[in-house]
């Protein structure tokens, strides 16, 4: 787990750290916004888009299970996400 305790000062480096993480799980385009998480999956494209679909919802898991809820800054981090 990468945790982020909600600090400027640590930001830099736990983003880097995230985004490479986010790259190994297949989820750093949607983070990026480079692939748009779709809203209906009802066309041809559906498979792709249950795929992206699913991508975004890993990527929301790992930002919240980063965060380190043991100070105020990370509280504040925690209700960004």
């Amino acid at each position: 787990m990468i945790s982020f305790n909600g600090k400027q000062a640590e930001w830099a480096v736990w983003e880097t750290k995230f985004l490479a993480k986010a790259n190994r799980r297949g989820f750093k385009k949607v983070l990026l916004g480079i692939d748009e998480v779709p809203k209906d999956l009802s066309d041809d494209e559906g498979k792709k888009k249950q795929t992206l679909r699913e991508a975004n919802e890993r990527l929301y898991e790992e930002l919240l299970l980063s965060i380190d809820g043991n100070e105020k800054t990370a509280r504040v981090a925690f209700n960004v996400v």
